[in-house]
């Protein structure tokens, strides 16, 4: 009986690990959305991947010509993505709708809204 107890617990944690993996799969991709600082549309890009068992991310500002800064955290949860970049003081959260995310770019005391849009599964 402890064996059979034993079995199903890896059974249930391997369950549990590719469920994690499925839903991390749900934001690997390429997203891109706009933000309008005082009437000033910036274009900003997202490369969310999943590699070695942990997301990352980098950064695009398009239009300021600033590319693959790295994220420093990229975690998804709940179905909310939080990526963070400790240079700008910036963080996204944003919400899985579909295929795109709701959410809002926070950089030091400022708060935008931010959609963005999946461009590019990988």
């Amino acid at each position: 009986m402890k064996r059979l107890i034993g079995i199903l617990m890896v059974f249930t944690l391997a369950i549990g690990t590719i469920h994690a993996q499925d839903e991390h799969k749900k934001v690997v991709a390429d997203w891109e959305g706009t933000l309008d600082v005082q009437g000033t549309k910036l274009r900003v890009r997202f490369h969310v991947r999943y590699n070695e068992g942990k997301l990352s991310a980098t950064m695009d500002s398009v239009d300021q010509g600033a590319m693959g800064l790295k994220m420093d955290e990229a975690t998804f949860k709940d179905g909310i993505l939080t990526l963070k970049i400790n240079q700008l003081q910036g963080t996204y959260t944003g919400k899985l709708e579909n295929d795109e995310l709701k959410g809002t770019w926070k950089q030091g005391p400022g708060e935008l809204p931010l959609n963005m849009k999946k461009i590019k599964g990988s």
